[in-house]
């Protein structure tokens, strides 16, 4: 099938389910994460075949792991989405512990999941493919599969449509928000088109490595820093003002 079309069909189906319920896009995401996980692990079994020294030096310049951060923190995005769903709790009592949970179990599975790769692989040829954990999936053979790479397509396809389901949520909501006359249909119209040409864009760029006035790189980064700085704030304002919330309220009973 072109990967236009299946770019088509997950942008109008994560409309369809952003369209009805957010409870939706939850079990949903819960579905997904039961497969994803093993299949993050999976690299680690090709740790036996690798060896220690691609790995090492462990540390052989700080300046360049410093350097290195910004190319990196592209792959932990998404946590700032704590920010939206938090007004959608009913209670919020163990948002932080439970998001801290959530965050820190991906940057686990994902560090695990880098490092199985790179000791496989060696850092040199990691940095030239553009996709190692498929290169990996590639190699592994396995009694009951007879492609193993078709099974992770397959999971991570589902985890792009939860992911893209989710951001469209977002944006719908936003729409609503300013627009509360607009009903979904009008709003599905209206996404489609968008959403699927942002996808056919980034296939395209891909594909024949278009070269733009401004570089995608530099636009993500810029996009990424502004929103790192607007989850910072919120995160000010929100704890700030819980603050302030309880000490009013253990002023006003001390008064009383």
């Amino acid at each position: 099938m072109p990967v236009c079309i299946i770019a088509i069909i997950i942008s109008a189906l994560s409309i369809l389910i952003c369209s009805k319920d957010i409870n939706i896009i939850g079990r949903l995401s819960t579905f997904v994460l039961f497969f994803v996980i093993p299949i993050l692990l999976v690299p680690c079994i090709l740790m036996y075949k690798g060896d220690v020294k691609n790995v090492l030096p462990v540390v052989s310049s700080y300046k360049k792991i410093f350097s290195s951060l910004p190319k990196s923190i592209l792959a932990y995005t998404g946590a700032e989405s704590t920010f939206f769903i938090m007004y959608l709790l009913d209670e919020d009592k163990h948002l932080l512990k439970s998001s801290m949970y959530g965050i820190g179990t991906i940057i686990l599975l994902y560090a695990i999941s880098v490092f199985s790769i790179i000791y496989y692989l060696g850092y040199e040829l990691t940095g030239k493919l553009t996709f190692p954990v498929i290169f990996c999936f590639e190699v592994i053979r396995l009694p009951l599969f007879s492609d193993f790479k078709e099974l992770f397509m397959l999971t991570w396809s589902f985890t792009i449509l939860a992911t893209s389901a989710f951001q469209n949520y977002q944006m719908s909501y936003v729409v609503k928000s300013l627009y509360k006359k607009i009903s979904n249909k009008i709003l599905f119209i209206i996404l489609l088109p968008l959403i699927t040409a942002s996808a056919l864009l980034a296939i395209f760029y891909q594909t024949y490595r278009v070269k733009y006035i401004i570089p995608l790189s530099t636009i993500t980064n810029i996009i990424l820093y502004i929103i790192v700085l607007i989850s910072f704030i919120i995160c000010i304002f929100k704890f700030g003002i819980r603050r302030g919330d309880k000490n009013n309220k253990f002023v006003s009973k001390k008064s009383l």
